[in-house]
């Protein structure tokens, strides 16, 4: 039993905490190794500028978008094991990249639409993302469309940020008619566009990655997915969703 206060007012919690306890004897081992290097965890922390009153929030909010992600991909794939496949894919992706995992889901899921699920392209996307500044979102987003139409607009959208150029298109093969319109097929710009990307902006994550705030953004990102998959093992999301769902009902 927990009294919670809110104002001046107490509420009783009666919470299960059996997942809780018994999640937290299964990380016993890994707490017992953290132990050991607990001054340089600290040291880390500090470095990153969490305190440690944010680690709860922190470890739930990435439990949450974990949580997203699961559910989203069980309506996208229309299997939960094929879903939680999916989310282990993209969470080990992200844990190597500079970018979250809700911006990688989403950039994801927009490619999934036209019809691409690949881990290559979206490496190439993420390395222009990283080297341009551009949002990995808005990238896979303009990505998607230009695998489907040739429309000058889109290509228009890399140009400006840097992404290709039309000296670039050209040296690749791709014409343009007077009136500015791509004269090759939809499949021949889409193929140029990601292939420029390739040649120009290839281990741009990794050199990100390299920078002082890139190592301190990786940082952040791994430190934040444990956190998140061991709310999930031990219990804790449960514990908050029971908490808040009876002091709503109060």
């Amino acid at each position: 039993m927990a009294a919670e206060k809110v104002g001046s007012i107490y509420y009783d919690l009666d919470l299960d905490d059996t997942k809780f306890r018994q999640g937290m004897k299964s990380t016993d081992g890994l707490m017992k190794k953290a132990e050991k290097g607990s001054k340089a965890l600290l040291t880390g922390i500090t470095a990153l500028g969490i305190g440690l009153g944010a680690l709860g929030v922190s470890a739930l909010d990435s439990a949450n978008d974990m949580d997203k992600a699961q559910l989203k991909y069980e309506t996208l794939l229309g299997s939960v094991d094929a879903a939680k496949e999916r989310v282990k894919e993209l969470t080990d992706f992200a844990a190597k990249t500079p970018f979250r995992l809700d911006e990688i889901s989403k950039a994801d899921t927009l490619l999934q639409g036209f019809g691409i699920r690949s881990e290559k392209l979206l490496t190439t996307i993420g390395d222009a993302a990283a080297i341009s500044g551009s949002g990995f979102t808005d990238l896979s987003l303009i990505i998607g469309q230009i695998s489907q139409s040739k429309d000058l607009e889109n290509i228009k959208q890399l140009v400006e940020r840097g992404v290709v150029s039309f000296d670039e298109l050209r040296n690749a093969g791709i014409r343009f008619a007077k009136d500015g319109s791509v004269v090759n097929s939809v499949e021949e710009t889409y193929g140029a566009v990601v292939g420029i990307m390739e040649n120009k902006f290839g281990g741009g994550m990794d050199k990100l990655s390299g920078t002082l705030e890139g190592r301190i953004s990786t940082l952040k990102d791994n430190f934040s997915l444990a956190l998140g998959q061991m709310a999930k093992d031990s219990g804790l999301v449960d514990i908050a969703k029971e908490a808040i769902s009876k002091l709503s009902a109060a």
